[in-house]
């Protein structure tokens, strides 16, 4: 009796197995959309200073095709920043083990004051701290690391902002 109630719930098992396609993933098991870095919209972030503190409003803006959301984001404040010098733009961001990898072109590199320099280190790692696979970010200038930023030493990791209490832009 107790073998014929093992071969009954070893072939239900069986059945179970083969009757259930392989890429259905349970909903409890499944991943947050929101985690990954790939999206069709991302959060555009605008700089502005507030009685001495940087601050920054968000809005919603489409990734147009073919571009990557990080890549978009991150020459979004660039061009909002009105910092950099004209064309200084990122060039690629890869993500590998929760660090980006941002690869700028070579009018990135520049020398700038030091409110300047928060402007742009603190906006791009706000900006970093909406994809949720990035924890910290490498600075690059045409595939070398950047060491420095006007005073901030750039040789290590840096970790990114999350700012949830961040305004959206009223439409």
């Amino acid at each position: 009796m107790l073998v014929l109630i093992g071969a009954l719930g070893l072939g239900a098992l069986v059945a179970y197995v083969k009757g259930v396609p392989a890429d259905r993933v349970p909903v409890d098991l499944s991943r947050d959309p929101a985690a990954s870095s790939r999206s069709d919209t991302v959060d555009a972030y605008k700089p502005h200073y507030e009685q001495g503190n940087l601050k920054f409003t968000k809005r919603s803006v489409e990734v147009p095709e073919g571009h990557d959301p990080i890549v978009y984001s991150v020459n979004e404040y660039l061009k909002e920043s009105t910092v950099t010098p004209e064309g200084a733009s990122l060039v690629s961001a890869k993500v590998n083990d929760g660090i980006a990898d941002l690869d700028f072109n070579a009018a990135f590199r520049t020398t700038y004051g030091t409110e300047d320099e928060q402007t742009i280190l603190n906006g791009i790692l706000t900006v970093l701290g909406q994809f949720h696979d990035i924890v910290s970010a490498r600075f690059l200038v045409e595939g070398k690391p950047l060491d420095t930023l006007g005073n901030v030493d750039l040789s290590e990791p840096q970790l990114v902002i999350r700012n949830p209490s961040t305004p959206s832009e009223k439409p």
